[in-house]
């Protein structure tokens, strides 16, 4: 094989080779700097279950019970709706918001605005909200009725027909108002009921090391301040609801 002959054959075709290197690189960058990526946020809790039974008489029986069953109550009760819900509601996941991209939207870290529902978190519908920050107020889109409102006031307190929610600038954006004009920004609302399945889909809890008292909460999402945020509103209400408990039995 002459592999002299086989390059000159190839070398004078060199500028599509240079464009196409040119073309998957830029793609590249581009689909980087488009696409949110995802991350695993981790926490450990440990439950001492001795010092639980410190009352009660430690028989051989109980003992065994608390070999096999480790914490799996505990498991059941923090992957329970009841107890989802409260997560959903103190942290208002039934709204997220995000700045519009060209292939996929990102998730907002400053939010120049908020959104307070005036009907029931239940009821929200779900729907994506397209958002626009303009001098007289805001410009909010309904892509699903194709509908758009004007809202002319950056405080508004009043409800408008056909949008489920008031809004309102952040103290921060109201401050530096030019930077954040007419950039387009992505608000998503789901009831209640598809919040708390959102959040058992991206939450899993692993128990190891017997006799299974240890327990690794992972959550997985595209906002790792809000992870962080939900495994410690976890932390936090089981600790209490723990607390409360114990307190019933005396």
């Amino acid at each position: 094989m002459d592999f002299k002959k086989d390059f000159l054959k190839y070398l004078k075709h060199w500028p599509w080779f240079v464009l196409s290197l040119a073309v998957f690189i830029g793609a590249a960058y581009f689909y980087i700097g488009e696409v949110s990526p995802s991350y695993e946020t981790t926490a450990l809790i440990n439950f001492d279950i001795s010092k639980d039974q410190e009352s009660e008489v430690i028989s051989t029986e109980l003992t065994k019970e608390i070999k096999e069953k480790g914490i799996a109550p505990e498991i059941m009760y923090m992957t329970s709706n009841g107890f989802l819900t409260k997560i959903v509601t103190d942290l208002k996941l039934n709204i997220n918001y995000f700045e519009k991209g060209k292939l996929r939207n990102k998730v907002l870290y400053d939010v120049p605005f908020v959104i307070k529902p005036n009907i029931p978190n239940d009821s929200l519908p779900e729907v994506a909200y397209n958002v626009k920050i303009v001098k007289e107020g805001f410009i909010v889109g309904d892509a699903s009725k194709n509908k758009q409102y004007i809202i002319r006031t950056h405080k508004s307190h009043n409800t408008y027909a056909g949008i489920p929610f008031t809004i309102k600038l952040t103290p921060n954006a109201e401050k530096n108002l030019q930077n954040y004009l007419d950039k387009d920004y992505v608000v998503t609302t789901v009831p209640t009921r598809v919040a708390v399945d959102n959040l058992k889909y991206d939450l899993t809890l692993v128990s190891f090391e017997k006799p299974n008292t240890n327990l690794s909460l992972v959550h997985k999402g595209i906002n790792p301040v809000l992870s962080r945020a939900i495994l410690d509103k976890i932390i936090e209400l089981l600790d209490k609801d723990l607390v409360a408990n114990k307190q019933k039995k005396f």
